[in-house]
């Protein structure tokens, strides 16, 4: 698995010397990449851990 960001399409200048120029310098594009989740496997996850909170309200009750 890898790193979630990457620095791979930062351009730099060389220009940032301090933390007010590095604030003013402008703007700053971020690109990231997802993948979806499958949902038949989101609902189990999710109805799994309703299942387990209920489990432990009635225990608790």
């Amino acid at each position: 698995m890898g790193s979630v960001f990457s620095t791979d399409n930062v351009e730099s200048d060389e220009t940032f010397g301090d933390i007010e120029t590095l604030i003013s310098a402008g703007t700053v594009t971020l690109t990231y990449e997802y993948s979806a989740v499958p949902i038949p496997a989101a609902f189990w996850l999710l109805g799994s851990g309703l299942l387990g909170l209920i489990g432990v309200a009635r225990r608790k009750g």
